[in-house]
């Protein structure tokens, strides 16, 4: 189990026991028993008969009932007595402090030490992460060295403008081309968009290529790569215009005496005459795909730095540091949580341990007053038996003519209740007060701890990747 959930768990079944409040034992109605039982009547009549005799030493039928009624009294008080001390006793038992005590500070600690291993943790995952930092960035400080550049690389931060393009040039070239094509197929104009968005994929596709890779090498350092891209560039545009000169022948085909064969006849007239096309739309065909082709050339050298290359390993080292700046605040927020975690569960344990030596005091307190209540109440028994006893034997007096018993004019005590239980442990209330404030010093000093551990491992989190002057970094 974690400190964590170790604390959680003492603040979660450390609940203070409900301290029930004192019961008081209630005083009888004397008069009313007194009417009950007759004893004025009781008292004369018996008075009369001279009962009972002078000489005897038991109590008569009318003095065993009311103190049979009183010592049932008594029982019940009792019980009531036993019932309320052992509801005390289980809920100072309930608050074995020095065991918590020892628990809390032990999971306090174990707190801590899981707050430092968290750190090294933390440390080890994010200079794992800086050194595929400095590697990518070596290869990028080694890559503008190399090529001379100076400047930062320039390139759209997004490519979805760029991709927007080439959709457009596609959708605009085969619903455009397809109204030329369409003459001369089975299929009509569905046919012609169908032809036509094939022609247009090629043409943006090429032209694309042509403007990322071909264009881009004229601007590269390297001369010999400069000149493969000023011979390849002139080769790829003829390429372009040959191929939409014969999708011009394709149209004229389509309008002539065979267009079934629509694709050998524009083959056979490309190949004898390249630059003659029958009709003026064939030529407005033509352009369109050079057009089109040329945007796509302008739009694929956009999509990147002019330098071939610059923008790639540029965005990787951009990405990298980025992903390793977000992995280095999550690391610090989760190391805040961890932080705020087991500070909340230390203080909890401290207040959790103030509230339950709160509780132990009024248990304690509440037990003396129960105990003192319980001998006061036995002695107020004692006292209503002989105020009973009183009023008969005094009736008896004035009515007898001879002699009342010796007994009459002796007081009758109450059986002795057994003793109240005694505590279930022994409660040194100072040596545990000293025990506590122990305790309490030992959470303090955790909680010092873990703010300290906390400061000094983000210090040293931002420490790395530091960069010092001149762009070397800190590792």
């Amino acid at each position: 189990m974690s400190a964590r959930h170790a604390i959680s768990g003492k603040l979660t079944e450390g609940q203070d026991p409900v301290v029930p409040p004192v019961q008081i034992f209630p005083e009888l109605n004397l008069d009313r028993i007194k009417g009950d039982l007759n004893l004025v009547k009781e008292g004369e009549k018996r008075g009369d008969k001279n009962l009972p005799s002078a000489n005897s030493e038991m109590l008569d039928d009318v003095e065993h009932g009311i103190v049979t009624f009183i010592e049932t009294e008594q029982k019940r008080q009792q019980q009531s007595f036993s019932d309320q001390l052992n509801d005390y006793h289980q809920c100072i038992a309930g608050l074995d402090l020095e065991t918590e005590a020892i628990n809390i500070t032990g999971a306090a600690q174990r707190a801590s030490t899981e707050f430092v291993v968290k750190v090294d943790e933390g440390k080890a995952a994010l200079f794992t992460l800086w050194r595929n930092v400095c590697m990518v960035e070596n290869q990028w400080n080694d890559f503008r060295k190399r090529n001379g550049l100076l400047y930062p690389a320039d390139y759209p931060l997004s490519r979805l403008w760029n991709f927007a393009i080439i959709i457009v040039i596609l959708a605009t070239e085969s619903v455009l081309n397809g109204t030329f094509l369409a003459r001369g197929l089975e299929t009509g104009y569905i046919g012609g968009i169908t032809q036509a968005f094939a022609i247009a994929a090629i043409n943006v596709v090429f032209g694309v290529f042509l403007g990322d890779s071909i264009v881009r090498h004229l601007f590269h350092r390297n001369w010999m790569l400069r000149l493969v891209a000023i011979i390849e560039l002139p080769i790829s545009f003829g390429f372009a215009v040959f191929f939409n000169l014969l999708v011009g022948h394709y149209r004229d085909a389509l309008g002539g005496a065979d267009p079934m064969h629509a694709s050998q006849t524009a083959l056979n007239s490309f190949t004898a005459h390249p630059f003659e096309l029958a009709e003026f739309q064939s030529w407005i065909l033509f352009a369109m795909g050079l057009f089109f082709c040329t945007v796509a050339v302008i739009d694929g050298f956009k999509m990147d730095d002019p330098y071939p290359g610059y923008g790639k390993i540029n965005r990787k080292h951009e990405e990298i540091i980025q992903d390793y700046t977000n992995e280095k605040a999550n690391i610090i927020d989760d190391l805040s949580r961890t932080r705020d975690h087991a500070l909340e569960y230390i203080r909890g344990a401290r207040q959790n341990l103030a509230d339950h030596r709160g509780t132990l005091s009024n248990a304690l307190d509440c037990r003396g007053r129960l105990v003192h209540l319980f001998e006061a109440h036995q002695k107020y028994l004692n006292r209503a038996a002989n105020d009973l006893l009183s009023v008969y034997r005094n009736a008896n007096m004035r009515a007898r003519t001879s002699p009342a018993p010796k007994h009459f004019n002796k007081s009758y005590a109450l059986p002795e209740p057994p003793p109240a239980a005694p505590l279930p442990t022994v409660v040194d209330v100072t040596q545990l007060d000293d025990h506590i404030e122990k305790t309490n010093e030992a959470l303090v000093k955790a909680i010092s701890q873990v703010n300290t551990q906390f400061e000094q491992a983000v210090k040293e989190f931002r420490q790395i990747g530091e960069f010092a002057k001149g762009g070397d970094h800190v590792s």
